[in-house]
């Protein structure tokens, strides 16, 4: 899944990290913490949404030119990525949602 000038993909025998393809740079690894299966990728301006077991993550680019990975726990995330109305990523999201506390 191509997202920018990065591609990204979830190595077949190791489910629970995202290979990183960055122009100029060997493939790496970006664990997301939780050793639950990766399910699928979407692309992000910031870099690539995970859907972990029964958590929606996401991998970004930090300005020391490392990458990490974070819950998402603002729904924007996901309507930037164009999952914000599909089930599966919707039963992933628990932050806020359009319509709690005023948002």
């Amino acid at each position: 899944m191509t997202s920018g000038p990065n591609h990204f993909s979830i190595p077949a025998d190791e489910r629970h990290s995202v290979t990183v393809h960055e122009p100029g740079r060997e493939p790496f690894a970006v664990p997301t913490v939780l050793r639950e299966t990766l399910w699928d990728l979407a692309p992000h301006p910031d870099g690539v949404l995970v859907r972990v077991g029964r958590v929606v993550g996401k991998i970004t680019r930090l300005d020391s030119g490392s990458w990490s990975y974070s819950e998402v726990t603002d729904w924007r995330d996901l309507e930037l990525a164009g999952v914000d109305r599909e089930a599966f990523w919707m039963l992933g999201f628990h932050g806020p949602r359009p319509g709690d506390d005023g948002a």
